[in-house]
């Protein structure tokens, strides 16, 4: 029998205690998910919660706030398309020569990604921590298709 190296030994109990809390998170993505099964539903779903979302971005983020300000979208959205045809399409040049204007201020960055950069100019934005909590669960959910759970030892 073999005795485990320092740093695995110590590790272990990290390694357990992040993969429950992965596991935790991916079962409330699946918990959300599952109650809607046919495609009305759905939509139906998707669309309440756009409004509440677009409610907040409306109420806190510079560039759709000044959008309802003038009139130019509705405050509502009665469906998805109104939503698509209503919504000006933001460019990348928008982003980002004025990514604070599309930024939530209430929320504080906890971190930062940027874009790929296939057209030579990645854009840099922020993301918060609750958004690089949902990211990582639906990375694991994803891995979880092909059998892959969080405390798997990949390599």
């Amino acid at each position: 029998m073999s005795i485990p190296s320092p740093s695995t030994f110590l590790l272990a109990p990290v390694r357990k205690f992040r993969a429950k809390r992965t596991r935790i998170a991916v079962e409330r993505l699946v918990g959300n998910s599952t109650a809607f099964t046919d495609a009305e539903s759905i939509r139906s779903e998707q669309l309440r919660r756009l409004n509440i979302v677009w409610a907040e971005a409306c109420g806190r983020v510079p560039r759709y706030a000044s959008l309802l300000r003038r009139g130019e979208v509705p405050q509502h959205f009665e469906s998805l398309e109104q939503f698509q045809t209503s919504v000006p399409m933001t460019t990348r040049d928008e982003l980002r020569n004025g990514i604070g204007d599309f930024t939530d201020p209430i929320h504080t960055p906890s971190a930062h990604r940027a874009t790929g950069g296939s057209t030579s100019e990645p854009i840099r934005f922020p993301v918060c921590d609750k958004e690089v909590e949902s990211t990582g669960a639906a990375v694991w959910l994803a891995r979880r298709w092909i059998g892959v759970e969080p405390d798997d030892t990949l390599f």
